[in-house]
């Protein structure tokens, strides 16, 4: 079938030329749309684990989990993660189960995680083959820094005990799931600092009317434990962001802004570092741009 289609097309496309040519273009592209996942595009996470799961009929299946600034608890696109189908009765596979909605699986779960110290939990849905009774996993650390993954327990959900506990090795780790347990948790822990930063904006911080063309003084607390910061301005209620100034002191306590020429009832100040610690104006300021009328 596919040969006559291609014969087919050949023949037409000698008769109409270039008019064939495009739409056969086209129509390629319209076919591809239907076969590239999210994973073809997606991005890699800041950090990513791949944990190897196998039962003794050497089925195998790979999770991914992970941390990212922009990771969430739900489907992340960004990342590649999609919807997979939960595994039939009988047949071996393993999946993330979503909170809250446990109904949805995947096979790569990235969850938020910036500098700071942070743990998560990944619970599994465990899916044996016919006949089978046991599931090991195996996984590699990788290199070592100060945020990466530092710490992997393995606990039973339906008791809360912890059954196995596993620290940063240069080694792979090993572990063999307790007989036919049907689900199972894995806990988390990455590494950073105990403290985070905090930022809080003062002005505007909502309801304000400012001038365009004018200077306006942005003002800010920080407990100073970043350096720096970026000031951003959105004239759409935060659905597009633009910088105002990347790398000012956080000690400044102030920015001298030079508001812009423009009209609009929805503007916002984000100041810190996105996403990982930032302060947004509580609500909406006012920008207008006054017309000079001349005599």
């Amino acid at each position: 079938m596919a040969e006559y289609i291609i014969l087919l097309g050949a023949t037409i496309t000698s008769k109409v030329g270039w008019k064939m040519r495009t739409f056969k273009f086209f129509l390629l592209c319209f076919l591809l749309s239907f076969t590239i996942t999210p994973a073809a595009y997606a991005q890699t996470a800041e950090y990513e684990y791949t944990f190897i799961f196998s039962d003794e009929f050497n089925n195998s299946q790979d999770l991914i989990l992970g941390k990212d600034p922009f990771g969430t608890d739900g489907i992340d696109t960004l990342f590649g993660e999609e919807f997979i189908p939960q595994v039939p009765p009988g047949e071996f596979g393993v999946r993330f189960q979503l909170p809250p909605d446990t109904s949805i699986t995947t096979i790569k779960d990235i969850r938020f995680g910036c500098y700071w110290a942070t743990g998560h939990e990944h619970l599994l849905d465990l899916n044996y083959q016919t006949g089978s009774s046991s599931i090991s996993v195996f996984w590699e650390w990788g290199t070592w820094d100060v945020y990466s993954l530092d710490w992997v327990e393995f606990i039973n959900p339906f008791t809360g005990q912890t059954l196995a506990s596993f620290s940063w090795s240069p080694d792979t780790s090993f572990f063999a799931i307790p007989s036919s347990l049907t689900k199972i948790e894995i806990w988390t822990g990455y590494g950073g600092t105990l403290s985070t930063v905090e930022y809080e904006l003062y002005t505007p911080n909502g309801g304000e009317i400012l001038e365009g063309g004018n200077i306006y003084e942005i003002t800010w607390w920080s407990n100073e434990l970043a350096p720096w910061m970026d000031i951003e301005f959105s004239s759409d209620s935060g659905t597009t962001w633009n910088l105002i100034a990347d790398s000012v002191w956080t000690t400044n306590s102030s920015y001298s802004w030079l508001v812009p020429n423009i009209e609009s009832e929805n503007c916002l100040i984000r100041i810190g570092g996105y996403p990982c610690n930032f302060d947004v104006s509580d609500s909406v300021f006012t920008i207008t741009n006054p017309v000079s009328i001349e005599d």
